[in-house]
């Protein structure tokens, strides 16, 4: 009697991707071999997947595994061949967001989260009007003027993993200045002062009241600190320095003027009730000297500064009289 035909030999080797994402389907797993009328697939557990022919459609959850595959026919079931998979998940969420959460407009601050296993890259999004941009696990950003939040996401060949948050607040700093004739005043309350001389972009020294009284006509600013933020404010111009008022004030002399640095000034009994105050400047706006007014005649020695010109500011709280000083 004849032979038997033999069952068939091992499937040659099993064609398709050995590194797959999963819960996705790949019609890729393919075997051949001559003599063989079906074959039968196995897949690693909780894969999906069946087929009796040499092409099998596999859907595979989030483990590795192998796919084996036997050639079979009337006389019998050849010996598996086996394609090992490896299947990669999308990363998991990103740990917590480092860096600061509460920032100055335009300030550069630097978030950052570990480093993700199975991540190749990151998407970071920022709140609105802020800048910068990154794929790492890092970025520097530079603060708009708006609150809000930043994520990052980490990602790799399989998607991405879900977003991780960190709430940022901007101090924004109240840098609005009122004037009333030649004194301004910042609106912030309870902030940190320094006024400046914007023509000279120098502070004035002593300067630091949420008031400034401008001892010489020019232009001039405020910089406003305010929950560790600093911003400055437009500069104001101050033009009517050396009017001297017709009105309350007219009263007060200032003499000898020129002096050696020795002067004398007089004033009615009624502007000492009202508690005017003196005040003299340097030309740069830097505070020398003040007092109350407290009697009506007064010596006033200056023979202990330099030679030059100062103004001299006499005020009431309403009306101001501003003189011009000079030291010989």
């Amino acid at each position: 009697a004849p032979a038997a035909p033999p069952a068939p030999p091992t499937p040659r080797a099993i064609t398709g991707n050995a590194a797959d994402c999963p819960a996705a389907a790949y019609p890729t797993r393919r075997s051949y071999d001559p003599g063989a009328t079906s074959y039968t697939w196995t897949l690693p557990g909780g894969w999906t997947g069946t087929t009796t022919t040499n092409n099998i459609t596999a859907t595979e959850p989030a483990t590795s595994g192998n796919i084996p595959v036997s050639a079979n026919n009337a006389c019998g079931s050849s010996a598996s061949q086996t394609l090992a998979v490896a299947v990669t998940p999308a990363p998991a969420t990103p740990g917590a967001i480092t860096g600061n959460a509460a920032v100055c407009p335009a300030g550069a601050n630097t978030y950052s989260v570990a480093e993700t296993a199975g991540a190749t890259s990151y998407t970071w999004t920022l709140p609105g009007g802020w800048t910068g941009t990154s794929t790492t696990n890092s970025i520097t950003a530079t603060a708009g003027t708006t609150s809000g939040n930043i994520t990052v996401s980490a990602n790799n060949a399989c998607g991405s993993s879900a977003v991780r948050t960190l709430a940022l607040t901007v101090t924004v700093v109240d840098t609005a200045v009122s004037q009333s004739g030649i004194t301004l005043t910042a609106t912030a309350a309870g902030a940190t002062y320094q006024w400046i001389n914007c023509t000279s972009n120098a502070i004035i020294s002593g300067q630091t009241n949420q008031s400034y009284t401008a001892a010489e006509n020019g232009t001039y600013a405020v910089i406003v600190t305010q929950n560790g933020c600093s911003d400055t404010s437009a500069c104001l111009a101050v033009t009517t320095v050396g009017i001297e008022d017709d009105g309350a004030l007219s009263s007060i002399v200032l003499y000898p003027n020129p002096s050696n640095g020795h002067f004398q000034f007089s004033i009615d009994g009624s502007q000492v009730a009202q508690g005017g105050k003196l005040e003299i400047y340097t030309v740069e706006g830097k505070r020398i000297y003040q007092s109350i007014i407290t009697q009506t005649i007064s010596d006033l020695d200056l023979s202990h500064q330099a030679s030059g010109m100062y103004w001299v500011r006499f005020y009431n709280g309403q009306t101001i009289l501003t003189k011009k000083m000079v030291l010989e």
